[in-house]
């Protein structure tokens, strides 16, 4: 009796000492498709965004390249771009818009081929706590959603599913040094053009892609 007692409670003890093994092997197992998982989002987001920092770089210049093909100044907002703005002081008369320092939504517009650039300026430059309201808001401006046809829109209404990427593009003075101790002065003729993407779809990320934009047929 008591030899058969011994051998029930040592059989307990491998059965419990079974389940923790099983639990920890479970345990990893979790770890690992949740570390495969994040890598597979982080992929996608890196994808999707450097095709869309790519197309909002591209569009500044196609935008600069039409000027000069139509006479304009370099750097115009008027003929072939839909201008909106959240900045009341920015663009007063339209026949004079110019791109200039600031933060702007720019993407394409589909559906008129009379201008095909949409540009919207923002009243200031995206951060991190922008981008969590915008998340938020019932009307975002730079936020993205998806279409119908699968693009990637900042129009949020009717059907578009809103995705959790954000883009906008930042322009800026290119700075030069006169000399040393002389201290930095603007350049003429030149916009440095950085487009922003951010995803919150594990967590914050953003990630940028900068070029140099010139008045190059001067």
């Amino acid at each position: 009796m008591k030899n058969l007692r011994s051998v029930r409670a040592f059989t307990m003890v491998e059965l419990l000492v079974a389940i923790v093994v099983f639990a920890l092997g479970l345990v990893a197992a979790y770890s690992l498709l949740r570390t495969a998982t994040s890598l597979s989002d982080r992929s996608r987001d890196e994808i999707i965004g450097g095709n869309l920092l790519r197309e909002r770089l591209e569009l500044v210049k196609n935008l600069r390249d039409s000027n000069w093909m139509a006479l304009r100044s370099w750097d115009s907002l008027r003929k072939g771009v839909s201008v909106t703005t959240d900045d009341a002081s920015f663009c007063p008369n339209p026949e004079f818009c110019r791109l200039i320092p600031g933060a702007y939504v720019v993407e394409n517009d589909f559906l008129d081929p009379e201008s095909p650039i949409r540009i919207h300026r923002l009243s200031e430059v995206p951060d991190k706590e922008a981008v969590i309201a915008e998340f938020r808001s019932s009307s975002p401006k730079f936020r993205l959603c998806l279409d119908s046809k699968g693009r990637y829109v900042h129009d949020c209404s009717l059907d578009a599913r809103k995705t959790p990427y954000f883009a906008w593009v930042t322009v800026g003075e290119v700075k030069a040094e006169e000399s040393p101790g002389w201290g930095e002065t603007s350049l003429s003729g030149a916009l440095s053009v950085s487009a922003h993407f951010a995803s919150l779809s594990s967590g914050y990320r953003e990630t940028s892609m900068n070029t140099v934009i010139t008045d190059w047929k001067r």
